[in-house]
Formats: C-alpha cells, sequence, structure tokens
C-alpha cells in the first residue's frame, strides 16, 4: 500500500493508503497536488508556467493558501527526492 508520508493534524500517523486519512487531509493534499500539476502542465488554451513557477506559487501561500506540512513534503518531494511530473503530451 502507498505511503503519504505526513502527519495530519487530525491524527499522528502517517496516511497509509485510501481510507485511512481523514476528508480534511485528502484536500489538502489534493489542493497543493492539484495546483502544482495545473500550473506545471500543458494545457490546450495555454503552455506549461513550469514546475520553478508552480512550486514558487506553493512556498508563496505556504500557511495561506496551502496547509503547512502539505507544501513541506510537496517541496521536499520535488527538491530533494528528485519527484518529476510526467508530461503526457
Amino acid at each position: 500500500t502507498p505511503q503519504i508520508g505526513i502527519a495530519t493534524p487530525e491524527s499522528a500517523y502517517p496516511c497509509r493508503g485510501p481510507g485511512s486519512c481523514g476528508r480534511q487531509s485528502r484536500r489538502r493534499i489534493l489542493t497543493v497536488a492539484d495546483v502544482v500539476e495545473a500550473m506545471a502542465s500543458h494545457r490546450p488554451y495555454r503552455p506549461g508556467l513550469g514546475i520553478d513557477a508552480a512550486l514558487a506559487e506553493i512556498v508563496k501561500n505556504k500557511g495561506i493558501i496551502y496547509d503547512d506540512a502539505v507544501a513541506d513534503v510537496c517541496l521536499r518531494l520535488f527538491r530533494e527526492k528528485g519527484f518529476e511530473l510526467k508530461s503526457t503530451w
């Protein structure tokens, strides 16, 4: 089962696959993931803005719009762990 390595405010334990995170936690995770993917990826009506612009948005609004812990995990995945978005275009 895949793990999302964050501890959520609703739980002191990391999410371990579908159904183990609270609804609010899933929303927080999906919000950050959706913003990064939407900004970085090509759209029919505009070129992708790139991963640097997407991560800058997360940094700029971390703790304001985006959950601190989720934003930190996202930034670490890309900057330290070498995670990359795969283009489908």
